[in-house]
């Protein structure tokens, strides 16, 4: 099942931060790299959740370091079917 469009549900940021955790589970799962994952997350965020990337504050570095802990912590909980359907936390 492919996760519905933010647009599809309504505007006032949720539904994109929703439609954030549906792709990350999904990328997370069919790309099991960590340290890619994170990347990645940093990279798609704002993208996909404007009105959430737009609330984090500081200067660019600061927003993508912020966006990195973010993407570190999801994948850190996200159980994974390779593992038993367990988390494989990044040291």
């Amino acid at each position: 099942m492919t996760p519905s469009s933010p647009a599809d549900t309504d505007n006032n940021g949720s539904a994109e931060l929703d439609y954030l955790f549906d792709v990350s589970v999904g990328r997370a799962i069919d790309h099991p790299e960590g340290h890619a994952f994170v990347e990645w997350f940093a990279e798609v965020a704002p993208l996909v959740a404007p009105p959430f990337a737009a609330r984090l504050t500081g200067d660019d570095d600061e927003r993508r370091s912020g966006l990195c802990m973010l993407g570190r912590l999801l994948w850190n909980r996200i159980p994974h079917p390779d593992n038993h359907f367990r988390p494989r936390p990044l040291p």
